[in-house]
């Protein structure tokens, strides 16, 4: 049976005004056992890219990402999750232009073939 990946990044709150937003994401299979596999997504989101705002005395940016993995067919959804994550922003000045936040999720999925 051929399964699809579907990948649905949202970033929030607001990417800073007239730039390119840029996320970079990769991912990897790895046979799990006999009848599953391990998936693991790895993403990097730039700081420059994401507004940072004032949460109590500390500069933070936030964001949320979304993952959803569904058959082919669309006919059985097999991941659907959300997740927050938020970094206090040490330096906002144009020297860590290339400063990322950067993670990795890890899912057991059913084992087969799957297009990206």
């Amino acid at each position: 049976m051929k399964r699809l990946i579907l990948f649905v990044f949202l970033i929030l709150p607001i990417v800073t005004p007239a730039q390119k937003f840029t996320v970079d994401f990769d991912y990897a299979k790895f046979n799990y056992s006999d009848s599953s596999d391990y998936l693991e997504i790895y993403y990097a989101f730039y700081q420059t890219q994401l507004k940072a705002v004032r949460v109590d005395t500390q500069l933070t940016v936030m964001g949320k990402l979304s993952i959803k993995i569904s058959t082919k067919d669309n006919s059985n959804v097999i991941i659907n999750k959300n997740y927050q994550f938020n970094d206090v922003v040490s330096d906002t000045s144009s020297e860590n232009k290339q400063k990322s936040f950067t993670g990795n999720l890890g899912f057991v999925i059913p084992a087969g073939e799957y297009n990206c």
